[in-house]
């Protein structure tokens, strides 16, 4: 048996191999067959790419990155779970000449006690600034525009 749990961090509905719709911040829970999550785990790692936050058997999907401390986002990173209990986290951005233009990161501040900073990789820049800050908890979308910068949607 397989545990799977997705998590909505796009702004509109998901929808994933049985699971009815996740409306835009809720999770679901489901326990599959080992055999019916076989056929399905490429698609489970591609639903970070709309905003979903996949674990297996407590175990993230490709494209999926839980942040707890001050660190960097893996390059094939796109939807990012952050908890600042333990205090403030920097999230130094992957670098923008590395990934496509378009894509979109998915950033859930889900727990928030201490300040979110996210960081462009470099001299790369967030809506024209080296860093914007998060102290509310919720959803933030950044889409890289080009070389060097991301901007929130």
């Amino acid at each position: 048996m397989e545990t799977i749990a997705i998590s909505n961090f796009g702004a509109g509905p998901l929808a994933a191999n049985f699971f009815s719709t996740i409306a835009s911040s809720a999770t679901k829970t489901k326990t599959l067959k080992s055999i019916d999550s076989d056929d399905h785990f490429d698609a489970y790692n591609r639903v970070a790419s709309v905003g979903g936050y996949v674990s297996i058997n407590g175990t993230l999907a490709t494209g999926a990155q839980a942040m707890t401390v001050t660190g960097a986002v893996a390059t094939a990173t796109r939807a990012l779970r952050v908890d600042t209990t333990a205090g403030a986290v920097v999230a130094t951005l992957m670098d923008a000449a590395l990934v496509p233009t378009g894509t979109i990161l998915h950033v859930n501040l889900a727990v928030h006690v201490g300040l979110l900073t996210l960081d462009g990789f470099g001299a790369q820049t967030i809506n024209g600034f080296a860093t914007i800050t998060r102290a509310v908890v919720g959803l933030t979308q950044l889409k890289k525009t080009s070389a060097t910068t991301w901007v929130t949607l």
